[in-house]
């Protein structure tokens, strides 16, 4: 059992999730600390139209998922998480790293499903997020910070 990343440190996960919703040009949702399968995601950005009573949400109608990673969280962040994504069918997976991860300032990993059913790494980013998800998501991470 991995605990909770503190309140501060999620901060930048909603503000993400946030922009993310409002960006993009088709109606999406967001949950902070939402369950998927056996997993706990930080952060997901789903299709608006998945009634609120369905839990878990289906790894198709996920638009990204977001982990904010804390030092207790690292090795599911990197490793169990993303491979469990990646299998449900999840197209965009986000990782932020930042002190409370051991890294020396906030950063985000961005990270696209391929053709294999594979992540491949699409960038990091540690002053300003652009992205298209459908729609382009232009983030200031360091107002997030």
């Amino acid at each position: 059992m991995t605990p909770r990343p503190w309140r501060v440190i999620t901060r930048p996960g909603r503000g993400c999730v946030g922009i993310c919703v409002v960006a993009a040009p088709v109606p999406w949702s967001g949950e902070e600390e939402a369950g998927y399968d056996h997993l706990s995601l930080d952060v997901v950005v789903f299709d608006a139209g998945v009634p609120l009573t369905t839990r878990p949400v289906s790894g198709s109608a996920v638009l990204l998922a977001v982990e904010v990673v804390s030092r207790g969280s690292r090795r599911e962040d990197r490793g169990a998480k993303p491979l469990a994504y990646a299998e449900a069918g999840i197209r965009h997976y986000w990782r932020v790293e930042g002190p409370a991860s051991g890294a020396t300032a906030l950063a985000v990993h961005t990270y696209e499903l391929d053709g294999s059913g594979e992540y491949k790494a699409t960038g990091v980013y540690d002053h300003t997020l652009t992205v298209d998800l459908p729609g382009t998501v232009r983030i200031d991470l360091l107002s997030l910070s």
